[in-house]
């Protein structure tokens, strides 16, 4: 992870609010960090563990007409925060994603919950974050069975998210037949962290 960490200066040498993707950061009240490139839209970042101050309509609307989010109101979204062991930047949303083992939350820069996902609905797509380090590489390779070549592990965690409904389709690298996904992804399971990496 050091020569990642080397190369993020060299492409981003200077300040990283003068690129567009990460201007929104500079109305950001809380100090923030970019610690690697995790994927094409998406950075770890440090923001510590920042307070909800409101929430979006569709954080309402989840709440009241989907039964999978009742239970999951601010005081919750506050405590996935808190116990979040990875914080990603969304470039193309502007927003911060905070995973953790019962599930993810997505605040603005304004620290506005945006929405709230439980566990569940991640798809055993489990990140074990150890002392700053992530336990596999964003860039490790693999050859994947779905897209029959080599792949890095930051697309496979991408198309596990579009799998999820997490992410529009219309994002990845390369496009693929969400049927034989569901199929081999779950015989492959590369996208599943263990304890023993």
């Amino acid at each position: 992870m050091p020569e990642q960490r080397e190369r993020m200066k060299a492409l981003y040498g200077g300040e990283l609010t003068d690129l567009k993707m990460f201007a929104p950061l500079k109305e950001y009240a809380i100090a923030w960090k970019i610690k690697d490139k995790f994927s094409e839209r998406q950075y770890v970042i440090d923001v510590g563990k920042p307070q909800i101050t409101d929430a979006k309509q569709h954080f309402w609307e989840n709440l009241e007409t989907r039964p999978d989010r009742s239970g999951l109101n601010i005081d919750a979204a506050q405590g996935i925060i808190n116990n979040s062991r990875l914080t990603l930047y969304q470039t193309d949303r502007q927003t911060l994603k905070f995973l953790a083992d019962n599930g993810y939350v997505i605040l603005n820069t304004k620290n506005e919950i945006v929405t709230v996902v439980p566990e569940k609905l991640r798809k055993n797509i489990v990140i074990i974050w150890r002392e700053n380090d992530m336990a596999r590489s964003p860039i490790a390779r693999h050859n994947c069975p779905l897209y029959e070549r080599e792949t890095i592990w930051s697309e496979c965690v991408e198309v596990q998210e579009v799998r999820a409904d997490e992410m529009n389709s219309a994002r990845l690298r390369e496009p693929f037949d969400m049927d034989r996904a569901n199929e081999v992804c779950e015989k492959c399971k590369w996208f599943v962290i263990n304890d023993a990496e």
